[in-house]
């Protein structure tokens, strides 16, 4: 019976997990920044319920740490630090790939343009 409730929670799990992504795939298109950032988004809300003993799997509950309360403070100051950084940086890499994307798309067209009129001026020499 135990067995059958660990497997039941696993499936549980998978669906939920399946139900994310889905979500996620529905509001974004794979691979655009949007769907990058709601798919860092999930997994790090994840990874924090994990790590908060939150999480409904029986096997990922996470006994508390057991640190002076100093500790516990320098811990918790130097991770919104690393938190509050990893952001900014994350979000200037993703307006950059934005802008760089924009500038690929553009010196496409331009190759485009660059063609057809090699391809006008090669014909009205063979053609004349």
């Amino acid at each position: 019976m135990n067995a059958d409730l660990h497997h039941k929670d696993e499936d549980d799990d998978r669906r939920k997990s399946s139900a994310q992504h889905a979500a996620a795939s529905a509001l974004y298109c794979r691979g655009t920044p949007g769907y990058d950032k709601e798919m860092a988004r999930l997994l790090g809300k994840e990874i924090l319920y994990e790590e908060l003993g939150t999480d409904t799997r029986p096997f990922a509950n996470v006994p508390p740490y057991d640190l002076q309360k100093d500790v516990s403070d320098t811990l918790l100051a130097h991770t919104r630090q690393d938190v509050a950084t990893n952001f900014g940086l994350i979000s200037a890499v993703l307006d950059r790939v934005a802008v760089t994307e924009r500038k690929a798309k553009n010196l496409e067209a331009l190759a485009w343009v660059q063609l057809v009129l090699l391809a006008t001026v090669v014909a009205g020499l063979v053609y004349r």
